[in-house]
């Protein structure tokens, strides 16, 4: 037989593409499947290819060639690549074709620069080629200037020095390219290759930021008046100037634009109206695309007139409200201000302990004041408010007030057992400035459809007033009594009622101004909700807290805080609950680790019934295993306090791990050793014991030391393991205490088999969980797992 073996005919087809000055590489596998090693020699052409020139493949292997194609420059080369085979004499033809893209940018480059102040930055400027080129700088911002070309030597960078003068504020984006210099596109029309011109670029983001002002401006003004500001503006060219303005800042207004003609100067008005008190800062902006930009800067004060009223205020009887005066200082010195008020008795300052107010060089404060009415309407509720400091003229300030009559105010919760009675004591305040007596009923009817507060017909058995004297009782201007409310009830039916108290001032007739009127009879209205609560069965604690010891626990529950609960008042109403009003904490029963801590998280009231309920957040981190009784008290900032039981309970902890130690035979020691670090990044001092009742077979060292800090190599524990009983089971827990953190380990210790089988004595038997079966025997029996079958058993 004669066989004549040929290589097969034609080539394979390569395309690459890159941006220019970057590289792409394509792998080709070449498998060799005969006994002997290849030897490939590549024949390479194409401007930008690179490879190899030699590639050997050993024997029964795969290896790849690796073609590279980078181009210089934007381009389509086409090309060959040839690897010829000196074991077979086989030729392996690639054909092959790049192109060349776009040169991606070489840096995105962000500059800050000042409006009319010019800034440098140096470029490095890359050349990849093997020749010296003359590259020419372009760009598509006019405001860079800079060299029009530069020289750069093969293989190297030219430091290029950019300058940028900006003329007016904002952003600008472009590029700055490099271009090649007296280059025409390679054009070889034979073999379809064409080589365009070498470029590299950068893309730019310029900030226009404002310059230094040509001038700062202090306008003070008083509120709700104008101050006019004139500017000069001078035109130094021959020709016209038309600059448009731009104003920046509250209450000032102006042209759009001025019109200057050639060396002449005009005064540029702009026109600063404040509506309130304060300091602010504005600008005006002049822009121009022959000259640029420029601007002035200025400094606005809003200060007060001689005499400044105040909106009028308007708040129940027995409640207070808020207003706020600005106090400004223009001057460039810290002023102490004194302020002088007319009222005390209605008004109140919030200056704290000082008796001045301190304000700031060049700025504004808020100065509250608190109005609380003494009468039902507007007599006697104006003041004057007198400030006065050495560096500013003396001014006032007009307040007025109008007292209006009380609200309903917030519901009073009380809970109690049925059959039991519970007490709750309301204390009313005279906000009047005249004795008075007073009239305090209960009644089960809403009285908001009763306007003459006609007391109903309530329970007398549910509440009760614990008062010996009801009516007629006299109460001094300003001063306090207290009421106390009893809650008895008799079923789970929840019951409803409401505590008029009538005031009734005892000089009748008043006088002034306004004319003379008759004072009526002003009532307040106190809702109370009483809450039922059925006898519990045991003392059965409000929440258990079970956690396991070494580990953390965290759990909300929600608590009910009933009662008279005080709001936070923000002007003539009772806001929602504010939890900055309350703290709590854990208190035991025994002396125990402190591994229970409590927080308020948030808190909520029911407008209805009163009750405040608020949301605690606990956290159980015990460290050994115990179990006891704990109090959570709930304390207000006005002295009032709940308390509630809780079961605290840490469960015994996990091992942390299995320690097995072997002895040969009994009566020998066997050691191992373990390192062990502390959690923190400080040494912790630690004992190491076995836990009572464990046999002396075990012993530990050391049982005391120093626990060297986390990610280090830690401490060395030896755990010593002596048999001494035969069939006993040896187990042991060895607990290792370190502050704050404790391990535990489960030891084990494993004694020598009950039989042991001499070498020279065949007859022994074998336990029967060390007779190994037949599996060759057991397969040969199964079809499917015969001599010839591929399936293979996994033990």
């Amino acid at each position: 037989m004669e066989a004549l073996v040929t290589s097969p005919g034609g080539s394979v087809h390569l395309d690459f593409s890159s941006p220019a000055q970057h590289s792409v590489t394509q792998d080709i596998p070449l498998h060799n499947e005969t006994h002997q090693d290849w030897t490939l020699k590549a024949e390479l052409c194409g401007e930008g290819f690179y490879g190899p020139n030699v590639l050997i493949v050993p024997a029964g292997t795969r290896a790849c060639y690796p073609l590279t194609f980078h181009p210089s420059a934007q381009c389509v080369v086409l090309g060959k690549l040839c690897l010829h085979n000196n074991y077979n004499g086989v030729d392996h033809v690639f054909t092959i074709r790049g192109v060349g893209e776009r040169p991606l940018p070489v840096e995105h480059i962000v500059l800050r620069c000042p409006v009319g102040e010019t800034t440098h930055r140096q470029l490095s400027v890359p050349n990849y080629s093997q020749n010296t080129l003359t590259l020419q700088v372009v760009t598509d911002l006019s405001i860079i200037s800079g060299n029009s070309s530069t020289k750069v030597k093969p293989g190297q960078s030219a430091l290029y020095t950019l300058a940028v003068l900006p003329r007016k504020q904002g952003g600008l984006s472009g590029c700055l390219s490099f271009v090649e210099i007296d280059h025409t596109d390679e054009r070889d029309a034979d073999k379809g290759n064409i080589v365009g011109r070498y470029e590299v670029f950068y893309t730019l983001e310029i900030l226009c930021e404002p310059g230094t002002p040509v001038n700062t401006f202090d306008v003070q003004c008083i509120v709700q008046s104008s101050v006019a500001i004139e500017i000069p503006v001078r035109n130094p060219g021959g020709e016209l100037l038309i600059l448009n303005v731009d104003l920046e800042g509250n209450d000032l207004c102006g042209a759009d634009w001025i019109l200057i003609p050639p060396q002449e100067t005009l005064t540029y008005k702009v026109t600063f109206s404040p509506a309130k008190m304060g300091k602010s800062r504005g600008s005006v902006v002049f822009q121009s695309e022959q000259i640029g930009e420029f601007w002035y800067q200025l400094e606005l004060y809003a200060v007060p007139s001689a005499v400044v009223t105040l909106p009028q205020a308007c708040c129940p009887l027995g409640k207070w409200t808020r207003q706020s005066i600005t106090v400004v200082n223009p001057t460039a010195d810290t002023v102490e201000v004194t302020v002088f008020n007319s009222n005390p008795r209605n008004y109140t300052l919030e200056l704290g302990s000082e008796s001045t107010l301190t304000v700031e060089p060049h700025s504004a404060t808020q100065l509250g004041v608190l109005f609380t009415p003494s009468s039902i309407g507007e007599c006697n509720h104006g003041a004057k408010m007198t400030f006065t400091c050495p560096q500013l003229p003396q001014w006032c300030v007009l307040l007025f007030g109008n007292g209006l009559m009380p609200r309903r105010e917030e519901p009073l919760s009380i809970s109690c057992t049925v059959g039991s009675s519970e007490s709750v004591t309301i204390r009313f305040t005279n906000p009047t400035e005249r004795p008075a007596t007073l009239g305090i009923t209960l009644t089960d009817k809403d009285p908001s459809a009763a306007p003459d507060c006609l007391p109903g017909t309530p329970d007398k058995d549910v509440f009760s007033l614990l008062l010996s004297q009801a009516d007629g009782i006299q109460i001094s201007e300003g001063g306090s009594l207290d009421v106390p409310v009893v809650f008895a009830p008799k079923s789970m039916d929840p019951q409803q009622s409401w505590l008029l108290i009538s005031m009734k001032p005892l000089n009748a007739i008043t006088s002034g101004k306004r004319g003379r009127k008759k004072l009526t009879t002003i009532c307040w209205i106190y809702p109370l909700c009483g809450i039922p609560v059925s006898a519990p069965v045991d003392n059965s604690p409000l929440c258990v807290v079970q956690c396991e010891a070494g580990c953390q626990l965290e759990k909300k529950f929600d608590v009910q805080l009933t009662g008279y609960v005080p709001g936070a008042q923000t002007g003539n109403e009772v806001s929602n609950v504010l939890v900055e009003d309350f703290q709590c904490e854990v208190c035991y029963e025994s002396e125990i680790e402190d591994c229970l801590t409590a927080s308020i998280e948030a808190g909520r009231r029911d407008h209805e019934t009163g009750v405040v309920t608020l949301t605690i957040n606990l956290i159980h981190n015990p460290v050994k295993q115990c179990r006891c009784s704990a109090i959570l008290v709930v304390q207000h900032v006005s002295g009032q306090m709940w308390e509630f039981s809780l079961d605290v309970i840490a469960t015994e902890p996990q091992v942390d791990d299995v320690i097995d130690t072997d002895v040969t035979e009994f009566g020998k020691t066997s050691a191992l050793g373990f390192y062990l670090t502390s959690t923190t990044r400080r040494p912790q001092p630690f004992t190491a014991a076995f836990q009572p009742g464990t046999s002396n077979e075990f012993a530990v060292t050391p049982t005391s030391g120093m626990l060297p800090p986390v990610d280090s190599s830690g401490a060395l524990i030896n755990v010593f393991f002596t048999p001494t009983v035969k069939n006993k089971r040896h187990n042991a827990r060895l607990t290792i205490q370190a502050s704050g953190m404790q391990w535990m380990y489960d030891v084990r210790g494993v004694t020598p088999p009950l039989f042991a089988s001499s070498p020279n004595d065949a007859s022994v038997l074998r336990p029967t969980s060390e007779q190994h079966p037949n599996f060759v025997a057991r397969n040969l029996r199964i079809p499917a797992l015969a001599n010839s079958s591929p399936l293979k058993v996994r033990r």
